[in-house]
């Protein structure tokens, strides 16, 4: 479908939002929170973006664009994309939706994985379900969403990490797994790095691989949903990594995060051959 861009909003340092409305002047077609859409700009690249407004709007998508030094998608959206561009866009996909069923909602955003959270925490917060969102960048010059999130701070529903590029002075994420409540489902988008942590197995954890929740953009994957049991299949563990990382469209640093892990033996090569095929007929495909 076709849609114009009604206007360009700066977030903060190198991150703009992109508001896209149908070029006709209707109503879009409805999407979830964690949903994301495939743009393409010109004869540029196709992209995945999140989209991180209230889905309750029908009228617009928007989507947040990080400018990426060596990304040429990324630049030619903040260099060329002006307000009133026509530009083509999918039908919105979700990979990544909201569990109904549970009772507490533990929210980690890393960067600009905040976008599909956004969504998230509007949907949450219309349902006044119970949330905790942790929100980690390296400055607040660098946070998106900062002037919207403060209120959701001041209540204690959002809390802020500012790394200054050190992960060690950012969120304690083993302290933060530590004290999840039963019946709390976690949801992830950011670096690989924090997603590793998410995902290795732990002996002290209590939690199960049930089920994976993963958003198909740039920004990064989810951690599986915790349900209070235990999983002790290394074969689980490998397989839901490895759907998880199917969603991650920067292959290169996702494999060796992959390749990183102990372990694999030979059943866990064939399946990282196996991924590495995945990735090269999806991108073929786009």
């Amino acid at each position: 479908m076709l849609l114009r861009v009604r206007s360009i909003t700066y977030l903060a340092q190198r991150i703009n939002a992109y508001e896209l409305v149908d070029s006709d002047g209707g109503n879009l077609p409805p999407f979830e929170a964690g949903a994301h859409v495939s743009v393409r700009v010109g004869d540029g690249p196709v992209r995945d973006f999140s989209l991180w407004n209230d889905p309750a709007e029908h009228a617009r998508y928007c989507i947040a664009v990080l400018r990426e030094p060596e990304g040429r998608g990324s630049c030619q959206w903040h260099e060329i994309v002006r307000v009133g561009n026509i530009i083509e866009a999918s039908l919105p996909r979700n990979n990544f939706p909201l569990a109904a069923e549970a009772e507490h909602y533990l929210l980690l955003a890393g960067g600009i994985g905040i976008t599909p959270i956004m969504a998230m925490v509007a949907v949450l917060r219309r349902q006044r379900a119970d949330f905790l969102l942790h929100y980690c960048t390296r400055s607040p010059e660098e946070t998106a969403f900062l002037d919207d999130l403060a209120v959701l701070a001041a209540m204690g529903r959002v809390v802020f990490h500012h790394d200054g590029g050190d992960p060690a002075k950012g969120l304690d994420i083993a302290a933060t797994l530590r004290g999840f409540k039963a019946g709390t489902h976690l949801y992830y988008c950011g670096p690989a790095g924090i997603a590793n942590i998410l995902l290795a197995p732990e002996p002290s954890r209590q939690c199960c691989r049930s089920e994976v929740r993963q958003p198909a953009t740039a920004s990064g994957f989810s951690a599986p949903r915790w349900s209070g049991r235990r999983c002790r299949c290394r074969l689980c563990s490998w397989l839901l990594f490895l759907l998880a990382a199917a969603g991650y469209r920067q292959k290169q640093r996702l494999l060796a995060a992959v390749s990183a892990r102990r372990g694999a033996g030979r059943f866990g090569r064939r399946l990282l051959s196996l991924f590495r095929l995945f990735v090269f007929l999806r991108q073929a495909a786009l």
